[in-house]
């Protein structure tokens, strides 16, 4: 790693932050570990994220690597609300980045499928708007019967509802808005939720709302569905939306309204930093293959073991043939990295 240079201005430190920690992988170094964050929101009393589990109020440090420079942040421990971290910036370091170990060549017959670059997705579900309006109506008669009121969104506009499941990596149920500790732990806490929908519109008719959201391959959300009742509701009648918003995402998939790139491309190399696939030319090699661009796939032990990940496009290299893609993982999670230490033992056997 080259010399550091060190940078104190809390407002340029502000924009680098929104400009990159909600788009390419963050980690937290901390007891010479380094762990994959997920960057909740930015507010002005700093960084939200999600906690890793530590109990002290020592300063966080955290960095990323982005078009070849390795950034450094040091950020003040400012309190906690449930699984959340807030955190200020006080400094940021710039330098050269570095790859961090070598990547294992592959030899055996290690590869990716199902790809789909990330912002595509809502372009191919919205390509046809009566093909997938049929799907859903499909699959949402049922609860017409069932609830006063009721809405499927999928669009690429993130709005309030939509904010809030992400923020919070929870469905919203509350099972009777005059009973505000009717919402348990598993859901949304009350609270947070009527304090951002009390000034919409659709809320004060109704006793209830149950919000799941539209998850695709339990990595990227397509959107959610919604539905209201002018009598409290219970459990069961979550499980029926639950069950709907999972066959919506699952006849997505099998019809392929995602627009999944579906041979195979096999991996030249890996390690848990990222890994480098060949590509062959092709018509919209362009439109899902470019520098910085977001890839979600299924990466493929043997013919039938596959493993979700997301991965960022670093570099894109010519060969005699085809193209050699080089990729860094897209952690967010510890679940997520010892999925891919898994899949690094099993190639090594």
């Amino acid at each position: 790693m080259s010399s550091l240079q060190e940078v104190a201005d809390i407002p340029t430190i502000q924009k680098v932050i929104e400009s990159y920690f909600f788009q390419i992988p963050v980690f937290m170094l901390y007891q010479s570990k380094h762990y994959p964050i997920k960057p909740v929101m930015f507010t002005k009393q700093g960084l939200v994220i999600r906690s890793i589990g530590r109990r002290d109020h020592e300063p966080r440090v955290l960095f990323l690597t982005n078009s070849g420079n390795f950034f450094q942040f040091m950020f003040e421990y400012k309190g906690s609300k449930g699984d959340l971290e807030i955190l200020f910036p006080t400094k940021m370091f710039i330098g050269k980045a570095s790859r961090a170990g070598d990547r294992i060549p592959v030899y055996s017959k290690v590869f990716i499928s199902n790809i789909v670059n990330q912002i595509e997705i809502c372009k191919s579900l919205l390509f046809d708007q009566t093909k997938l309006n049929n799907l859903i109506e499909n699959h949402t008669d049922k609860l017409k019967n069932k609830f006063t009121n009721m809405e499927v969104y999928i669009n690429d506009r993130v709005d309030t509802r939509m904010r809030l499941l992400l923020d919070y990596e929870k469905p919203i149920f509350v099972p009777n808005r005059r009973d505000p500790e009717s919402v348990t732990e598993d859901f949304i806490p009350f609270q947070e939720y009527f304090g951002v929908m009390k000034i919409t519109k659709d809320i004060a008719h109704y006793s209830s709302e149950i919000c799941v959201p539209l998850k695709y391959k339990d990595i990227f959300v397509l959107g959610y569905i919604v539905v209201w009742n002018s009598n409290p509701m219970d459990l069961n009648h979550f499980k029926l939306v639950q069950l709907t918003a999972d066959s919506i995402v699952k006849d997505l998939i099998f019809y392929n309204f995602i627009g999944e790139i579906r041979d195979k491309s096999y991996v030249s190399d890996i390690s848990e930093e990222g890994f480098s696939f060949l590509r062959a030319n092709s018509k919209n090699f362009s439109k899902t293959f470019f520098m910085g661009g977001t890839l979600i796939f299924d990466l493929f032990v043997n013919e039938t073991e596959g493993y979700t990940f997301k991965a960022i496009i670093r570099n894109i290299s010519p060969t005699e043939t085809s193209f050699r893609i080089g990729c860094q993982f897209f952690l967010q999670e510890e679940g997520q990295k010892k999925k891919l230490k898994t899949v690094l033992e099993k190639i090594n056997k």
